[in-house]
């Protein structure tokens, strides 16, 4: 009854620390093997006239110039949640500014206003194939920064991340240029301009020929230490009653 209540107690303790992935499944990995966005995601509406696929188990945006569109999760409160998300994506060979990458938090509706770019309020990096660098936006839209430049952006696939910290409401963009495993890029802790206010989609999308695979949104490596550590205490409490 004892080893019971321990991995009880344990389980419990997992739930504190993710009380929203557990009742939202806000936590999760997506490979598109099932030719759809999936439980998780849905596409927004688009800018334009966007066409998509899902045909060769990614998220491939056929359309060309003139049109955006985002795919984003279904949950939207991540602001309070501790998380890092990844995607990887494949930007075309072209300089098309249409063919933008965005990654960010947000919503996955487009403004007509910006060129169909995500509106606010949000905080998103964006991949550009036309100035090879990589920008943060955040909360203002001619605002954008630049975090790195000089990226073989076009003809290649990156790996994006966004860290996110709920309790300074701050972001930390890196990107793995050509997707070899290394992060060698990061914008650094941007904290949020925006109040979110329950409309914190993760999102990622652009338009012309970018294709987006891979998904995930896991913990902060500090929740993964905290969720190991309870759980290694359990199981001691467990082995010491055992004997």
């Amino acid at each position: 009854m004892r080893q019971l209540i321990t991995l009880v107690a344990a389980a419990f303790a997992a739930v504190a620390l993710f009380p929203h992935a557990t009742t939202a499944a806000m936590l999760f990995t997506e490979d598109f093997s099932s030719e759809t966005p999936g439980s998780n995601m849905t596409l927004g509406t688009g800018h334009g006239s966007p066409v998509t696929s899902f045909d060769n188990q990614n998220f491939h945006i056929t359309s060309g110039t003139g049109s955006r569109i985002y795919l984003g999760t279904n949950d939207l409160d991540y602001s309070t949640i501790n998380f890092v998300f990844e995607a990887t994506v494949t930007v075309p060979d072209t300089s098309d500014p249409w063919a933008m990458a965005f990654m960010g938090m947000g919503t996955t509706t487009p403004d007509s206003g910006l060129h169909g770019e995500p509106s606010f309020p949000g905080i998103y990096t964006v991949l550009s194939p036309v100035h090879n660098r990589a920008l943060h936006k955040n909360g203002n839209f001619f605002t954008g920064t630049e975090w790195a430049d000089n990226l073989a952006i076009s003809n290649a696939t990156h790996r994006l991340r966004m860290e996110w910290d709920a309790t300074t409401e701050a972001a930390i963009f890196s990107i793995d240029v050509g997707n070899t495993g290394t992060f060698g890029h990061s914008s650094g802790s941007i904290v949020a301009a925006d109040t979110f206010d329950n409309n914190s989609r993760l999102f990622v999308g652009g338009g012309n020929g970018l294709i987006f695979d891979d998904i995930s949104v896991v913990p902060e490596p500090a929740s993964w230490l905290l969720l190991l550590s309870a759980l290694a205490c359990g199981l001691l409490v467990r082995r010491r009653r055992g004997k």
